[in-house]
């Protein structure tokens, strides 16, 4: 799988880490070498997975570690408060006829 990495095949390399996890899942190098491969596939979920499963193994890997890390402050934040709404009045638009607004007299 790490020699697959080297020559740019990131799926063929997940393959064979695969199998190399099944044979010997509490290798920490070959869960840091799938993580690597799943991110390059596009696979970043599983990426994460991975590293944290040998962060299990080696508390202190700073390498795994530093990739988390990456991935943390490559996600961009989210506004979580939207714009304000102006009232469609206050955007120059005129009332619709017959509708009311909360509870308002309809307008004719």
């Amino acid at each position: 799988g790490k020699a697959l990495m080297e020559t740019g095949q990131a799926t063929a390399a997940v393959e064979q880490l695969d199998r190399a996890h099944a044979l010997w899942p509490n290798n920490a190098e070959y869960l840091r070498w799938r993580g690597h491969a799943r991110r390059e596939s596009g696979d970043v979920a599983g990426a994460v997975a991975d590293w944290r499963l040998a962060l299990e193994l080696v508390p202190g890997d700073a390498w795994t570690l530093e990739q988390l890390r990456s991935l943390e402050t490559a996600r961009a934040p989210v506004a979580s408060t939207p714009a304000p709404v102006q009232p469609a009045t206050a955007q120059g638009a005129r009332p619709l006829p017959g509708l009311s607004r909360l509870g308002a007299k309809p307008t004719s």
